[in-house]
């Protein structure tokens, strides 16, 4: 894998010498002479890797204390939890029909995940809505770690086929040391990943399985002789991507480049056609296998998955896709993911080598072109690439601009900025290892930051406690529809409240604010549980921009009186909980506000209380 002439690398004793320049790290490469140990400290590094993307992923994965605060986790926990195998003679005779227990009648989510975790639950003897969410957390884990294992294998892949070619050997022993720890490293460290880690939720196995199918393509082209058993396991691969987010369909475009690829490399057509055939035989039946009412039961099928692809092209489908009203496609997607996905200096990182590996891609075309070979090793990383960039203009165009939509590709941003980096240490020669260790240290900063808020309560648990403490019993609770109510069914008073729900959503009509005024004269508090509802409908004020039923000017003017304390309501209790980075005595507190919704609304949300102190609610008056 190191390439060149290099026998191995010093005995166990030696390692604690840790060389500092990279001359010193290449004789140490170059002297060793038991060769069972060339690799002994590459692995441990990759180990250290390993071991630290699992603590970022395990650490406070009880973030919630049971109380299932993500809505997505808690639907696909409801959904495993009241299916079943077939009980009687009857249930097992509708096992065929849409009216089987196993029917998960629910194909917003592929039924792959929720199958899983319901063995899971069943083998671990813990198959109740409880459990589940801590096992279905677990899988979660178990799939970024093996996401972070496959980036590496693909690196190391990379690297390993272009040892032979001096066009890619130019990168030196610094590549080959460097490229596959970074990648895997980048990875570990991406805070997204790290958070949905925390969820049980499609995106996860999603974001694994595409990754194992970019691995296995890759192996398709780099394996010379054909490999049935590859074949095979992508077909799986594809069918269970398929079964568990049916944009996976896009899985298609790396198989068939390198399929394409190999028939350039060897001129096999028969190859070509039997393992196409291979591939949508396996694929077929693990998607059968693992999401068979899809077919079963099609018209549901049909009807959820429509109503899910209406986000491409219409933010107002749901209420809480408002939020990405006049949002800019790509951009969104970007600097979200800069910001707070990975964080500044991985981000940039990232996006210049996204760059970077995307004008190579185009260069490599203009030279086929132009009449250059046609077989080139650029051609097995223009997999990932072309992939890349095809998932990025489908589902960066789309209108709904959920982080999570990009998660499948992190794993190529990690690997591109990777291959940057070490180009970018070669050019400017970066010879002493300190300077590698401290760029490092300083991506490491921002999951160390963030992860911050698992050791602190939960914003919506240290809200209820209050409202139990300090508001009144039987007091009238105002909330707000479309997100969690609070307080939270904490029994540790024993206190009873009515609640009355703002339907804010609804559009602006006289109905609905005369509903309001009611509503508004009767309670004494206002609980806001996060920034779901007034962050978009503020932003839909003007009439003249937007038409009617979807302009919210009389929604804005209750907000904006409420929060200016005019509306016969003051804040008496505000909950926040912003990813902190502790150095010392020294704290920064990193405030996220601005943030997609979906990355603080689930595991630390901004919570604001307020109570009547005056009846003046003429919010909505004509």
């Amino acid at each position: 894998m190191m390439g060149g002439t290099s026998k191995g690398i010093p005995s166990e004793a030696s390692l604690a010498l840790i060389p500092t320049k990279w001359s010193d790290l290449k004789r140490s490469l170059g002297d060793a002479s038991d060769r069972t140990h060339k690799y002994t400290m590459y692995k441990f590094l990759f180990i250290m890797i390993l071991l630290l993307a699992f603590f970022f992923r395990l650490f406070g994965i009880n973030w919630d204390e049971g109380y299932h605060l993500h809505p997505d986790e808690r639907m696909i926990i409801m959904v495993a939890d009241r299916i079943h195998l077939p009980k009687t003679a009857g249930e097992w005779q509708t096992v065929s029909t849409p009216q089987s227990p196993l029917n998960p009648k629910f194909f917003a989510y592929g039924s792959f995940p929720i199958y899983l975790l319901k063995v899971a639950s069943w083998l671990w003897g813990s198959d109740n809505y409880d459990r589940m969410l801590f096992i279905g957390r677990q899988l979660s884990i178990v799939f970024d770690l093996g996401t972070v294992i496959l980036v590496y294998l693909m690196a190391r892949m990379i690297v390993k086929s272009g040892s032979k070619n001096k066009k890619i050997t130019s990168y030196n022993l610094q590549l080959k040391i460097l490229f596959p720890l970074l990648s895997s490293f980048f990875y570990a460290c991406s805070t997204l990943p790290i958070q949905s880690s925390h969820f049980f939720i499609s995106d996860m196995p999603l974001t694994f399985l595409t990754t194992l199918v970019l691995y296995l393509s890759l192996r398709l082209t780099f394996n010379r002789q054909f490999s049935i058993l590859n074949s095979i396991f992508l077909g799986l691969s594809l069918g269970l991507a398929l079964a568990t987010k049916i944009t996976a369909i896009l899985l298609v475009v790396p198989i068939l480049t390198a399929l394409l690829i190999y028939f350039l490399y060897t001129r096999k057509i028969k190859f070509f056609v039997f393992s196409s055939l291979v591939i949508l035989l396996f694929a077929v039946i693990a998607f059968v296998a693992t999401m068979p009412y899809a077919i079963i039961d099609f018209p549901t099928f049909k009807a959820h998955t429509l109503e899910q692809s209406r986000m491409r092209v219409d933010p107002f489908v749901f209420p809480f896709t408002l939020q990405y009203v006049n949002t800019a496609p790509y951009w969104y997607f970007v600097k979200n993911m800069v910001l707070w996905g990975m964080g500044l200096p991985l981000g940039i990182t990232a996006v210049a080598g996204t760059i970077y590996v995307t004008i190579s891609l185009l260069r490599r075309f203009l030279s086929i072109m132009r009449g250059g070979e046609i077989i080139h090793p650029w051609d097995k990383i223009s997999i990932l690439t072309i992939f890349f960039i095809i998932y990025f203009l489908f589902m960066g165009s789309s209108a709904v601009k959920f982080m999570r939509y990009f998660l499948p590709i992190y794993p190529l941003f990690c690997l591109f900025g990777s291959l940057f980096f070490c180009q970018l240490i070669e050019r400017l020669k970066l010879k002493r290892i300190s300077i590698i260790l401290m760029i490092c240290l300083i991506i490491v900063l921002w999951p160390i930051a963030f992860t911050s808020i698992y050791t602190r309560t939960h914003t919506r648990i240290t809200a209820s406690e209050w409202i139990y403490k300090n508001v009144p019993n039987e007091a009238t609770l105002g909330i707000e529809h479309w997100d969690d109510r609070l307080p939270l069914l904490i029994s540790r008073e024993n206190k009873r409240f009515v609640f009355l729900e703002f339907p804010l959503y609804e559009a602006d009509t006289r109905e609905k604010w005369e509903m309001m005024a009611e509503k508004l004269e009767k309670v004494d508090y206002i609980i806001i549980a996060s920034n779901r509802l007034y962050v978009p409908l503020t932003r839909l004020a003007d009439c003249n921009k937007y038409p009617m039923g979807r302009c919210y000017p009389k929604t804005a003017e209750y907000y904006k009186k409420l929060f200016a304390g005019d509306l016969g309501f003051t804040k008496i209790a505000e909950f926040t909980s912003y990813p902190t980075l502790s150095i010392g005595k020294l704290q920064i507190t990193i405030n996220d506000d601005s943030a997609d919704e979906s990355f603080t609304v689930y595991d630390h949300p901004k919570i604001m209380i307020f109570k009547k102190i005056k009846s003046n609610n003429h919010v909505g008056e004509n």
